[in-house]
This record gives structure tokens, C-alpha cells and sequence, in this order.
């Protein structure tokens, strides 16, 4: 699973895991920020799509978006 974080692609290390706020490989290291809103999308999403859309807010109904989470 591919997955970005701090204007970079990640690679999960497990294919059914996904860890939001903690290193599933490093025990005890933590993420030390804020998180302002999480999207799961259906569709592959290049680089430029992710960056350009970074600062746009969503409905929540565009096709593809299956998971729109504000954190506000």
C-alpha cells in the first residue's frame, strides 16, 4: 500500500496494516505533529494530483473518495 506523508509516497510495511501516529517497525516512535484531515481515495493518485490538491477542502461525494475524515 502506498500512502503519502510529508510530500512524499510511504510504503506500508504490511499490506493489511495501516498505522496513523505511531511506527509500526520502530516501537515507541511516535508522530509528532497534528493531523488536519485524512482522505482514502479508491483511485490511484499521482503526485501532482496529490500536491496541487493538498490545501483543497472536499465535499466528501467527488468520484473515487471513499473516506473524508476533517480533523479539524
Amino acid at each position: 500500500m502506498r500512502y503519502w506523508q510529508q510530500g512524499y509516497f510511504s510504503f506500508s510495511p504490511s499490506p493489511t496494516n495501516l498505522y496513523i501516529g505511531e511506527s509500526p517497525t520502530y516501537s515507541g516512535r511516535t508522530f509528532a505533529g497534528t493531523i488536519d484531515e485524512v482522505r482514502i481515495w479508491i483511485i490511484a493518485k499521482s503526485t501532482t494530483d496529490i500536491q496541487s490538491n493538498m490545501t483543497t477542502s472536499y465535499s466528501g461525494n467527488e468520484p473515487g473518495l471513499v473516506g473524508y475524515y476533517k480533523l479539524d
